[in-house]
């Protein structure tokens, strides 16, 4: 639906633009009644809005999702780091590269402290994380977070190979 009427989203008018926004508040509203949280269409969603030049609207998105996960769930748990991680992804892409830094560092910092981090996501995350001190230009602190993303990637995946699969 998101990518039906966002279609040519570049071509609207103002107009139109605020009333596919009011579309897209509708359906939030309309997912977070449901019974079962649908917290990755929402994520999905947030990032469809970003992709689609929606800016804004993925920012505020993104930071009620953030406000929601640090009320149901823990401060660290993987939901709220997942969330810390897209918001820095989209700072990333807006090349607003402290910003991403500071979400970066914070998604790390909540999914280092998980109770049970899933390997792949981790390794991710500690991806993004490095990319902060490529930023800083501290190039031998940015490979030793990589290589022990790797090597905690490997170590997990050795205990139980079927997390393979999520990633």
């Amino acid at each position: 639906t998101l990518c039906i009427l966002s279609h040519q989203s570049w071509s609207k008018t103002a107009e139109e633009k605020k009333e596919f926004e009011s579309y897209v508040y509708t359906l939030v509203l309309t997912l977070m009644d449901t019974e079962k949280e649908p917290f990755d269409d929402l994520v999905f969603l947030m990032s469809g809005c970003w992709l689609t030049g929606y800016y804004s609207l993925a920012e505020e998105l993104g930071f009620s999702l953030y406000r929601h996960c640090r009320k149901k769930y823990a401060e660290d748990s993987t939901e709220t780091a997942n969330i810390r991680y897209r918001i820095g992804v989209m700072y990333d892409n807006w090349e607003k590269e402290e910003t991403a830094a500071q979400w970066f560092r914070l998604a790390y910092h909540g999914y280092k402290n998980c109770k049970h981090p899933q390997p792949y996501y981790y390794a991710v995350i500690c991806h993004k994380y490095g990319k902060i001190f490529r930023y800083e230009k501290k190039y031998e602190e940015a490979e030793q977070v990589l290589l022990d993303a790797q090597s905690y990637l490997s170590r997990e995946l050795k205990k139980d190979p079927a997390a393979a699969d999520i990633g």
